[in-house]
Order: C-alpha cells, then sequence, then structure tokens
C-alpha cells in the first residue's frame, strides 16, 4: 500500500506498477482518488511514462492486510494516515517513510508498527494535475534504516530500484538534512524565478545567496555534528560552502563563479 498522492507518491507508484507490482493508494483527497480510478497515474517531463491503473480510496477495505507500507503523505498528515493504516498491516509488515522533515523520531515516538526504512528522494518532480507528475530528473534514492534487519534493508532495496538507483546508508540524518537544505533553497529560488536552478546560477547575485543560504546550512550541521549526505544527483553541499572571504562581497568572487557549475550551470 502506498499512502500519499503528492509528487512523489505518484513517481513511485507509477514505477512500481510498470514493475508490475501491485499497489493500492491510499489518499484524503477524495477527488484525487476518483482521477487515479478514471484515468490512472502517469510521469510526464523527463520521465514520460503510460498511464499506470491502481485502485485509490480514502479508506481502507475492511479486513485488508499489507506487508509493505509507502508512506509518500505530507508531513502535516502522515502521523494521522499512519495510525489509519496501523491496523491493517501485517506482524512482518515493513513501512517505508517517503515523508520530508526529520519526521523519523516521530515514528519513534508512535511507534511504528513495524520494520521501519527512512527513504529520501532526490529526484526533481512537481504535480501538473492529480495522478500527474512532471518529474524533471531520474536522480536516485537514499534508504537508511530507523529500526530494521539487515535483510529487510536489502530487500526494500532492491523493490525500490524499480523507481530510481538505490544507495543505502547508515547516516539516514545526513540525507535528510542535504534534502532540507536543496528543499529550502534551491525550491524557493526556482519558485520566484520560474526556471530551474541551473539558470539562476547564471545570474551572479542570484548564485551568490544560493550559496550563503547552503553555506548557512552546512555551517549549521557542523555545529550540530551531522555529516551531510551527497544525494544521488546532487553535488556535495561542503563543496558548495562559501569560506569566509567569499561571503558578502560585492560582486561574487572567482571562486563563487567557480561553483556555478556545480548547481548544474
Amino acid at each position: 500500500m502506498l499512502v500519499g498522492d503528492g509528487a512523489t507518491a505518484v513517481c513511485v507508484a507509477v514505477a512500481l506498477l510498470g514493475q508490475g507490482h501491485r499497489l493500492t493508494m491510499l489518499t484524503r483527497d477524495a477527488v484525487v482518488a476518483d482521477a487515479i480510478n478514471a484515468r490512472g497515474l502517469r510521469c510526464v517531463g523527463d520521465q514520460t511514462s503510460d498511464s499506470m491503473r491502481c485502485g485509490a480510496s480514502t479508506s481502507i477495505r475492511p479486513g485488508a492486510r499489507y506487508r509493505l507500507l509507502l508512506l509518500a503523505a505530507s508531513r502535516r498528515h502522515a502521523a494521522e494516515q499512519l495510525e489509519q493504516a496501523r491496523p491493517h498491516l501485517t506482524d512482518d509488515a515493513v513501512v517505508v517513510s517517503f515523508v520530508r522533515g526529520l519526521f523519523e523520531p516521530e515514528l519513534r515516538r508512535l511507534g511504528a508498527p513495524a520494520a521501519t526504512l527512512g527513504a529520501v528522494a532526490s529526484w526533481g518532480a512537481s504535480l501538473r494535475e492529480p495522478a500527474v507528475a512532471d518529474r524533471t530528473a531520474a536522480g536516485g534514492l537514499v534508504l537508511g534504516p530507523v529500526d530494521a534487519t539487515a535483510d529487510q534493508l536489502r530487500s526494500t532495496a532492491r523493490l525500490l530500484e524499480a523507481v530510481a538507483p538505490v544507495t543505502v546508508t547508515d547516516n539516514l540524518l545526513g540525507a535528510r538534512w542535504s534534502q532540507i537544505a536543496w528543499e529550502s533553497v534551491v525550491e524557493p529560488l526556482g519558485f520566484l524565478a520560474g526556471t530551474r536552478m541551473g539558470e539562476i546560477s547564471r545570474h551572479p547575485f542570484a548564485l551568490q545567496l544560493a550559496l550563503e543560504a547552503l553555506t548557512e546550512v552546512v555551517e549549521v550541521a557542523r555545529a550540530a555534528e551531522v555529516i551531510l549526505e551527497v544525494l544521488p544527483g546532487a553535488p556535495d553541499l561542503t563543496q558548495l560552502a562559501l569560506s569566509r572571504k567569499e561571503e558578502g562581497t560585492a560582486g561574487p568572487a572567482d571562486e563563487v563563479l567557480d561553483k556555478r557549475a556545480w548547481l548544474g550551470a
């Protein structure tokens, strides 16, 4: 079962369905459920796919049991939807959380009812309309254990290779921090400018702004003793961090401009 209906959920569902896996989707939105049931799910853009059919609902069928729960709900509703799914998980079920942000501590607090893994998606994607995602980069997945055996980690990684290349890590916290860094800096700039980061970084002022914000994340991570993980398809944040002499210059120094290639320009 896959919980959620955002861009990440659609990308994961389309990839798994394309490999012949059976999947049921749980969403909070009846309109989205109707769209999925009527037209299926689809990815467009750089990762175009055919329409993939699966059942979707706002509730779980009484008596249904699942051995795998892919939790790709929004951070706001993830705990509520996990509680909704909990009675329907088998004793040996595995929960994989795609939830953005530092949700793993809450999983522990909630007492996740099964073996639990965290998955960090590093591809670019957005929803064009309900059940249709625009996946703009292949990217990859970083998968790490919250509370799971080595066998559960390996078998889940093999399954998710259908979605994107999987990197297994024992530094899930560092991967989450890296994801937060990119989302808090790159996504707002892309939204304001209406274009991708590679184009934004061609403008010196925007490049300086992005690098100074990313540098702050790197410094906070160091202070918190978090080792930032390099996400698939993304630059190493520590390589992008500015030295003190590069920060706050009236115009970007040569060292700043040299980092342009790291941002896809």
